[in-house]
């Protein structure tokens, strides 16, 4: 819920802004109504997890590869881009499916304390740090 509340926050913080400047009605109509859709968008896909696309767990398998399950049940070997952030109130990966079904795009995972427990979210942040990379 926390995460939900950042990003409404911030949704509402653009529309302010949009609100300020001096541009014509329209304009600012049709920029709100996008900032709204683009929050209820990344609200379901990071926060409440209700997309078919939205990863609920990630885990290493047993040759230290990073696999990530999505809604819609599917299971993907990925590999961790230098993008990815790692602290530890949050952490955000930024992954690559192995074998290039994606065409080039990377897929974003975000975990705060507040979606994992608190062992699993160590480790995690262990692995990211330690592993070997190519």
């Amino acid at each position: 819920m926390m995460l939900v509340s950042i990003f409404v926050s911030l949704a509402t913080l653009t529309m302010l802004i949009i609100w300020l400047l001096p541009l014509i009605w329209l304009v600012k109509i049709v920029v709100s109504v996008v900032v709204v859709f683009q929050s209820i968008y990344v609200s379901r896909q990071y926060a409440w997890l209700t997309l078919l696309s939205s990863v609920n767990a990630v885990s290493v398998n047993h040759q230290q590869q990073l696999n990530i399950y999505q809604n819609n049940g599917e299971v993907h070997d990925v590999d961790v881009c230098a993008q990815t952030f790692v602290s530890v109130y949050l952490t955000v990966l930024c992954v690559k499916k192995l074998d290039n079904q994606w065409l080039g795009r990377y897929l974003t995972v975000i975990i705060t304390p507040f979606n994992t427990e608190q062992n699993n979210a160590r480790q995690l942040r262990a692995w990211l740090k330690w592993r070997k990379t190519d």
